[in-house]
């Protein structure tokens, strides 16, 4: 039982990570896609470079005290302290810097990703926040939660994509995105 839902999740998470991409280059072009795609790397360094190490330690943190439920909880606490702390400068320092980063090492060809470098910064800081409670679920034997909060992000990605890209072109992709990783990240700090 357990199984299944850490697979079932991972699907999801494919599709969901996976499934925008090809949307902007269905929807948008190619050299969209390039320039979204570049933005997805350097926006995704504090949950990717920093949270996903910390999620590792997490889990086997969590799951040797998974039936103290006040040591778990003050551990989760003190793992999103620290995840703040962490990813606040990070995320902020990317969104400052991202203009005459992107100007003097990528050139001006680049600068149409600026913008949505800075919104899925966003996102990547979002998504690092909520790392810390799929390690927790996962040590105390609900994965079901990591998989019915992909659900939703799946879902409300899939009602969002389309207008909103319409609308602001990749910029509104990656709102999109930021905002259905949101929804589901609080849905996973509430839980």
């Amino acid at each position: 039982g357990y199984g299944k839902w850490i697979t079932l999740s991972g699907i999801l998470t494919f599709l969901y990570e996976q499934g925008y991409d090809a949307f902007v280059g269905w929807f948008l072009g190619a050299a969209t896609l390039g320039l979204y795609q570049m933005a997805y790397r350097f926006s995704n360094a504090p949950a990717t470079e920093i949270t996903g190490t910390i999620s590792q330690v997490l889990f086997p943190v969590y799951s040797q005290i998974q039936d103290d439920k006040e040591t778990l909880s003050k551990t989760y606490f003190t793992a999103l302290k620290l995840i703040f702390v962490i990813t606040i400068p990070m995320s902020v320092g990317i969104i400052v810097v991202a203009h005459p980063f992107v100007d003097v090492f990528l050139g001006d060809k680049w600068l149409p990703a600026v913008t949505v470098l800075q919104i899925l910064t966003v996102w990547g800081f979002v998504r690092a926040v909520s790392s810390a409670s799929g390690s927790i679920f996962k040590a105390v034997g609900v994965p079901d939660y990591i998989t019915k909060i992909q659900i939703v992000n799946v879902l409300l990605l899939a009602v969002l994509i389309f207008p909103l890209t319409s609308n602001l072109g990749a910029r509104g992709t990656a709102v999109a995105v930021v905002a259905a990783t949101t929804v589901g990240g609080s849905l996973g700090m509430y839980f």
